[in-house]
């Protein structure tokens, strides 16, 4: 009898959760583990001194990238002063081991501060960048081989000014990315935006393009980002910044920046954290700034009390204040934010970390917060539901699939503290996609955009290469998608305007799409046979000695699977003859083979394997 009354307990309880829509992490559908000292992550952020400058309390910074380009992301890491940085290799079977000074990196006697891996010289290896606390120049690390970085701080960016956050975006569109700094608490100079020179060098462009500090004498930025939020093709800037100082400034075809922050709506008190994404699926890029909520509204210091805020993008350069009735104002102290859907249903979550050592206890034990979507636009927090009780000093934070296993894991920096490494242990049905984007070569794909369309629901990702505040996350596209067994269509919107659009894709994938990619009439005279294949293809088509050719193959999601140039020319026709038994045996499937004439794409045409 009470077996039986105990069930139809159970069975009420779960009525009354989902007639409520609470969205908490029931049955442990979402759950995390903290999980860095098995891993291999294994090092404490700490200072020499015992009662520290508050510049030195607000960082704890880290950078994820895949250095090595070998698909895992890798994590670098600043360890304050007790120590060297840390760079950790990801082995691919769950585990990282450090190559910080291996590799070049691990900047001994150095006090720095938001690590930022980055592109810049579009040669296909991300580069690394480190803020500096100590009025030396930001460093720069040249990748050179996916092995071992070269410093080349002279030649690049000359900027001594103690700088909180990077963030990478072609205001310009020439393919290169150019830079935005932030520089807290320190007198208001030209020293935010930098211009590539396309040389490996940068120039500060503050004046050329009309940005300025309209708030007074101090800079008080924290976390700037590159992003095209009002969709005209031109990316903005969105700026998370201390003491009611946060701005929007809209670009003016890359000739300027205007400003356009209305301090009616934007008027988050003291910004600090920041995370950009369509929450609500509407096709408009959302802007969440971290902030402080004192839940007793007492503030013993200089900081305001009304917490965290949601600005709803409306279109038209315009934002509507939700952030009271949306759920997610109480953060406590906060610092480095981002939004992921932890769940992979198809909205998109928050995680923030927070904390604040000295002035009140009530932030010193704070709760790294996640705000799970409740799909109508607001939100539940739901960390220790789901198992993640983080009360250390969080700064900076990444959100990463480190595991590659679909489901979205955190990485928090903790200041003067141990790091704390969550895998996401998700045990729902919900698909997902990962997507990596291969620009053209010697330009970037920062700025583009993907969408994804699924039984009517719209979604968009942003290419973003920018900070959480002290903290980034990889340049890996992840959507969630729900319980759906087919995307309806995929669109890349590369940065230099061309489209790209595939229809009826399988869920639970990583892909790789390449712009050189492309679906081009077929000629009749270019001829693919047999068709369906096994391994072996042969080519024929009208050519000549003059000219060069080549073959590439390439799966329905742009992946490129192999190439080949080894042809003959007889009586005016060229042949290729394609063994494909050594492209690891590809499986049974919709390709497409296109035809090279001179490195430009002349033919396409699809084939089938069987």
């Amino acid at each position: 009898m009470l077996e039986l009354l105990s069930k139809y307990v159970r069975v009420i309880l779960l009525f009354l959760l989902n007639s409520c829509m609470i969205n908490i992490c029931f049955g442990q559908t979402l759950s995390f583990t903290e999980i860095s000292q098995s891993i291999g992550i294994n090092f404490k952020h700490d200072y020499q001194i015992e009662i520290e400058p508050v510049n030195l309390r607000v960082t704890a910074g880290l950078a994820v990238g895949d250095y090595n380009n070998d698909g895992f992301p890798d994590i670098y890491v600043e360890a304050g002063d007790i120590g060297n940085n840390l760079l950790f290799k990801n082995r691919g079977d769950g585990t990282f081991v450090e190559k910080g000074e291996e590799a070049g990196v691990h900047l001994p006697n150095f006090l720095g501060s938001s690590p930022f891996f980055v592109d810049y010289d579009n040669d296909g290896f991300q580069d690394l960048m480190v803020g500096s606390l100590d009025s030396q120049n930001v460093r720069i690390f040249k990748n050179i081989d996916g092995q071992t970085f070269e410093e080349v701080t002279n030649d690049g960016l000359n900027c001594a000014a103690p700088t909180y956050s990077f963030s990478a975006g072609d205001f310009n569109k020439d393919g290169f990315v150019d830079l935005f700094l932030t520089h807290w608490k320190e007198d208001n100079s030209e020293n935010h935006i930098y211009k590539n020179q396309r040389d490996g060098t940068f120039k500060n462009v503050d004046a050329d393009v009309d940005f300025y500090n309209p708030f007074g004498d101090i800079d008080f930025t924290f976390a700037g980002n590159f992003t095209d939020f009002n969709n005209d093709g031109w990316t903005d800037l969105l700026i998370a910044s201390d003491f009611g100082t946060s701005q929007i400034w809209v670009n003016n075809n890359g000739k300027a920046f205007d400003h356009f922050t209305d301090t009616q709506i934007i008027n988050d008190e003291n910004g600090m954290g920041t995370a950009i994404g369509d929450y609500n699926n509407d096709g408009l890029l959302d802007w969440f700034v971290s902030s402080i909520f004192d839940s007793d509204g007492v503030t013993e210091g200089n900081w305001g009390a009304s917490g965290n805020r949601l600005y709803k993008n409306l279109g038209n350069n315009q934002f509507q204040n939700v952030s009271e009735e949306s759920g997610i104002l109480d953060g406590a102290w906060g610092w480095g934010s981002s939004f992921a859907d932890l769940n992979n249903d198809g909205y998109l979550d928050i995680v923030q970390t927070n904390g604040w050592p000295k002035g009140s206890d009530q932030f010193y034990a704070d709760t790294t917060r996640i705000f799970l979507s409740n799909q109508d636009g607001t939100f539940t927090e739901s960390a220790i539901d789901c198992g993640l009780r983080d009360t250390k000093q969080g700064r900076g934070i990444s959100v990463l699939d480190y595991d590659l296993d679909g489901d979205l894991d955190i990485f928090i920096n903790n200041y003067r503290d141990y790091p704390s490494f969550w895998r996401n242990d998700l045990n729902n049905n919900n698909q997902f996609i990962s997507i990596k984007l291969i620009p053209q070569e010697g330009v970037t794909a920062i700025g583009s955009k993907v969408l994804v369309y699924t039984q009517g629901v719209q979604q968009i990702r942003e290419l973003r290469c920018g900070t959480n505040y002290n903290g980034q996350n990889p340049l890996q596209i992840h959507f969630g998608l729900g319980a759906v067994s087919q995307i309806d269509s995929l669109i890349v919107k590369w940065p230099n305007g061309e489209i790209q659009k595939q229809f009826n894709l399988l869920t639970n994938q990583f892909l790789e799409i390449s712009q050189d990619f492309k679906f081009l009439p077929t000629n009749e005279a270019f001829f693919v046979y047999p068709n369906p294949f096994d391994d072996n293809l042969t080519t024929q088509f009208q050519g000549d000695s003059e000219n060069k050719y080549r073959l590439r193959l390439w799966d329905s999601s742009g992946k490129l699977i192999g190439e080949n140039d080894n042809y003959s020319i007889m009586d005016n026709s060229c042949y290729f003859e394609w063994n494909l038994n050594g492209t690891s045996r590809i499986p049974a499937g919709c390709y497409f083979i296109q035809l090279y004439e001179n490195n430009q794409v002349v033919e396409s045409k699809k084939i089938i394997k069987y």
